[in-house]
């Protein structure tokens, strides 16, 4: 397999971030905020440096972009749940999420492209940014650098109606992104529905005759040759 050692690189980043969606509760539990708030930052921080490492170590695979893709909702969906122990209101884009997620699975399911649009990629960074406020104003203590005056008054907003400002944000870019990615399933479909792209034919059966499932998941070439083409499908069938 080729670039096995970089590949291994780059979905050890990934594994950080899943680790952190389990040290996620005791560390709110233990240091408040603040801590939640800077493995936050580390966590989220890894989505941006495994993505760049994959593409600068060509170790972009399927498997990489599925795993990212999951960790991604995993560890986001957690945070979503520590902070509904201040307000229910955090579980909404949970909702969303697993629309989303819904979404991609039918496009998946309908040989389609499941790559995450750029409204999906700045929902992202929309979610990482808000959560780490939210984390750090419901530790105001520890901001001291902000200056009595200015703690003081956020003092004055209760805990769940700091978490339900920063969700604003969130909620707005989480309609977006299942806008986005209904329109694009909708296209793609009545394209799929027009005409049958016989290169798209020709990949399918070039790649089902010539690799095995594990190659497909794991090798840089195939993933960088098929990943915007219907040849997703041949995954499916090497697992039944």
């Amino acid at each position: 397999m080729k670039n096995k050692k970089n590949i291994i690189i780059v979905n050890s980043i990934t594994s950080l971030r899943m680790l952190g969606i389990f040290l996620l509760i005791p560390i709110y539990f233990l240091y408040g905020g603040l801590g939640l708030a800077l493995t936050n930052i580390i966590c989220f921080l890894t989505d941006f440096i495994d993505g760049k490492m994959a593409k600068k170590l060509n170790a972009s695979t399927f498997f990489g972009s599925f795993y990212d893709g999951f960790s991604d909702k995993a560890f986001v969906a957690m945070n979503f749940l520590i902070l509904a122990l201040i307000t229910p209101w955090a579980l909404v884009p949970v909702i969303f999420e697993l629309g989303i997620a819904g979404i991609q699975y039918l496009k998946f399911k309908n040989n389609l492209n499941v790559q995450s649009n750029m409204v999906g990629k700045v929902k992202m960074w929309v979610i990482g940014l808000m959560v780490v406020i939210s984390n750090l104003l419901l530790s105001m203590d520890s901001l001291t650098f902000l200056g009595n005056d200015l703690i003081n008054k956020l003092a004055s907003l209760k805990n769940n109606n700091i978490v339900k400002i920063c969700l604003l944000p969130i909620l707005l870019s989480e309609v977006l992104t299942l806008s986005s990615y209904i329109k694009e399933y909708k296209d793609e479909k009545k394209e799929e529905v027009r005409e049958v792209k016989k290169e798209e034919v020709k990949k399918e059966e070039e790649i089902s005759n010539d690799y095995t499932l594990k190659e497909i998941l794991f090798d840089p070439d195939i993933y960088k040759e098929y990943k915007n083409d219907s040849a997703l499908k041949l995954i499916r069938q090497r697992k039944k």
